[in-house]
């Protein structure tokens, strides 16, 4: 595999100081994280797709937006990819060439360009990481009922359907972040921990009843570079004060928005 500047800049480096920089870098099946200059467009052509294992790309400065010129379908045949990270960066492609890669555990494709059903990710059972922040992928979550527990899940500003709440009950140690508009209907939720739970742009349906059943929930270990936060829009009275101030003594940030 190979990285070229759109301009024949040195741009690249393998080292996380950015160090001894180069316009073309050829790369093995594993040793595939890079610093780039942000300021500069990137070719990245998959030669060897059979025995990709990684492929990460890190700007080198978070002042300018990377423009990416990659095939996305190429990645269907890369069939040994365990981690796939390009984010916040010009890229356009169907995250349905993802489909059949089975070896993934990591998908970080934030504030990118991309498109497609998030039913692509539905077989994807080895994937811990799911990051589609801010792009245009859309669906439902019903369909990804056969994902592990243990998930950090971040489509933030993107706008889902489907049972969130059965979601994330059945996905327990947890981050579920998205947008949409949700029913909720009582459930149990003894023995569950959570790290992430709703959104800037979430709103819950029977806010209430929400916030009484799932005080009883831990905070997760997943993810926990960040801070445990419920976050939602809705109707929420005194009803709730007491679970309100129970998920705090646990240590979540519980935001919640007039709708």
């Amino acid at each position: 595999m190979s990285f070229s500047s759109a301009d024949g800049s040195n741009v690249f480096s393998t080292s996380s100081g950015g160090e001894e920089k180069t316009n073309v870098i050829n790369v093995g099946e594993s040793n595939t994280v890079f610093y780039v200059d942000a300021s500069k467009g990137v070719t990245i052509s998959i030669d060897n797709k059979y025995n990709l294992e990684k492929l990460d790309v890190y700007r080198s400065t978070d002042t300018n937006e990377l423009t990416v010129d990659l095939n996305f379908e190429d990645l269907k045949y890369c069939k040994k990819l365990s981690r796939l990270a390009l984010t916040y960066m010009t890229l356009t492609g169907d995250i349905s060439a993802l489909q059949n890669l089975t070896a993934l555990t990591t998908i970080g494709l934030d504030s990118t360009q991309v498109t497609g059903d998030i039913s692509a990710l539905q077989n994807l059972t080895a994937l811990t990481t799911i990051g589609l922040d801010s792009t245009q992928v859309t669906g439902s979550l019903d369909i990804l009922a056969n994902l592990p527990s243990g998930l950090t899940f971040d489509m933030g500003n993107n706008t889902l359907s489907g049972d969130y709440f059965k979601f994330l009950n059945e996905h327990t140690n947890s981050d579920v972040v998205c947008s949409g508009n949700f029913n909720y209907t009582t459930k149990s939720w003894s023995g569950k921990s959570y790290r992430r739970i709703g959104g800037d742009d979430f709103t819950c349906n029977n806010l209430d009843n929400f916030l009484n059943d799932f005080q009883v929930v831990s905070v997760s270990s997943t993810n926990s570079s960040v801070s445990p936060s419920i976050t939602m829009k809705g109707t929420r009275t005194s009803a709730s004060d007491a679970a309100v101030s129970a998920l705090q003594s646990k240590g979540f940030t519980v935001s919640i928005t007039e709708a």
